[in-house]
């Protein structure tokens, strides 16, 4: 027979007898039912939620832009690419949870993000230029305002001020196309011999 119900006995001897005394558990099965579709459910849940950030880092970093999300409330970076860190002149990992508006000199900073975003929309950025703390680069920082969860973020993309000659331009971009087209593998590393930025004939070598 198919019983859709559990029970628990209790046998008891009564001589060459046996009794047996069931109890019927389908309330508690229920429950624990219950209690194992939650654990699915929220195993389901971290899992989409595991593979959508998954796919937000690598969008962030194949991205050819320098952006950056900072929280409009703290004044903390939340995240940041690669491209991003390298025009501020510092590691990513370093920067992440740093004070954003302090990664600028003083005289080029607005008073806060909130006065440096007034007049943008979700469609509209706010731009303001400034010279960066370590990189000394003359930078122009487009912010956009989103918002996520009730908390404000502004979402920044930077680029250099267009002061460079066109030599230096020309320059710059066949440096750049050696370095990423090129059949020499190239390595950048710091002091401490921790690989900064590779190309690809590097990682093929590998």
């Amino acid at each position: 027979s198919e019983w859709g119900f559990p029970i628990r006995y209790s046998m008891m001897r009564d001589g060459d007898r046996v009794l047996f005394v069931g109890r019927d558990l389908a309330a508690i099965a229920s429950v624990q039912q219950a209690l194992v579709n939650t654990q699915l459910a929220l195993e389901a849940d971290y899992g989409s939620s595991r593979d959508f950030e998954t796919r937000y880092r690598a969008v962030m970093e194949v991205s050819s832009e320098p952006l950056l999300l900072v929280n409009i409330g703290t004044g903390h970076i939340e995240d940041i690419n690669s491209r991003a860190a390298e025009m501020l002149g510092e590691n990513s990992d370093k920067l992440r949870g740093g004070d954003f508006l302090s990664k600028f000199d003083e005289k080029d900073r607005p008073d806060s993000l909130a006065a440096a975003l007034s007049g943008a929309s979700g469609k509209t950025a706010q731009e303001w230029h400034a010279t960066g703390k370590v990189s000394r680069r003359r930078l122009v920082v487009m912010m956009t305002p989103i918002r996520s969860a009730g908390t404000r973020y502004a979402l920044c993309r930077m680029e250099t001020e267009k002061s460079n000659t066109a030599h230096a331009d020309l320059l710059a971009n066949g440096l750049k196309m050696l370095f990423d087209g090129g059949v020499d593998a190239i390595v950048f590393a710091d002091a401490a011999g921790v690989i900064q930025k590779c190309n690809n004939s590097f990682l093929d070598l590998c």
